[in-house]
């Protein structure tokens, strides 16, 4: 695995099982298998099945290896989450109201023990101007919210 591309993003994970009772804000968690995730969360629903009681993992992947290139399923945008892979439970699970439920985790990084949300606010950047008034921030927020509602609904899993 240590050969192919590492990417930096945010990747799904779906469990058909109801595990986000298990995980709790700020708890580390080491997975200990091989985890195949998603950049694309349409993906990810195939996975969850008709069980309502499903769990949902968005992940800030530090050292995801993508390997949709050299997988039978390109079009899956394939990245692997390599065995040991340590993570912080950035919040409490978020129910869903049909039973299932999202776990955000943050990839703990070995170099400098710093999740990509951090190192991200370290970053020096310059917004270019807009004559839009909206900030991106409610934007962000909306389209997850969006995102989300349209991933867990019930029209999804069926």
């Amino acid at each position: 695995l240590d050969k192919l591309p590492t990417v930096k993003e945010a990747v799904w994970r779906g469990v058909p099982n109801d595990i986000g009772k298990n995980f709790a804000k700020n708890q580390i968690v080491t997975w200990w298998s091989v985890n195949s995730c998603s950049s694309s969360p349409n993906v990810i629903k195939n996975f969850l099945g008709d069980n309502k009681k499903s769990t949902l993992f968005l992940i800030e992947a530090l050292n995801g290896k993508k390997v949709s290139g050299y997988t039978e399923y390109e079009s899956e945008d394939e990245v692997i989450l390599q065995m040991g892979t340590e993570f912080r439970v950035k919040g409490d699970p978020l129910a869903q109201s049909n039973s299932s439920c999202i776990v955000h985790l943050i990839e703990i990084d070995d170099n400098n023990d710093q999740p990509l949300a951090a190192a991200m606010n370290e970053m020096q950047l310059t917004p270019a101007a807009s004559k839009n008034k909206s900030t991106s921030g409610k934007s962000f927020i909306f389209f997850l919210y969006q995102i989300t509602s349209f991933m867990m609904s019930k029209d999804i899993t069926e």
